[in-house]
């Protein structure tokens, strides 16, 4: 594995100052968790349709390596995204079963 050069490390460095802004307050935080739900974190990229399955394989690399992201910069902060994301699944969850027994009566 080659060593990154003086111009990647630097943009790197750039890239997890950039997270760090976005992650620096509430509302960055809110479209993270927003983010990881768009690209399909914690689901089950399976498919029937081969095409399907593989651009839900590359959203999930994609949010698989921005939550890697956060915990490289910092551990309490991905725990606190994880926890926040699955807060917002359960009150989806709550708020799809309230529309069905809303529609069933």
């Amino acid at each position: 594995m080659r060593k990154p050069s003086e111009e990647q490390e630097r943009r790197r460095l750039i890239e997890k100052e950039d997270l760090k802004a976005v992650l620096s307050n509430a509302s960055g935080k809110r479209f993270i968790v927003r983010l990881l739900d768009s690209l399909g974190f914690m689901s089950d990229p399976y498919n029937k349709n081969n095409q399907l399955q593989s651009m839900a394989i590359g959203r999930l690399q994609v949010a698989n390596n921005l939550v890697t992201d956060i915990a490289l910069i910092d551990i309490e902060l991905y725990f606190g995204i994880i926890k926040e994301y699955q807060r917002s699944t359960i009150e989806h969850m709550q708020a799809r079963e309230q529309e069905v027994k809303a529609s069933k009566s």
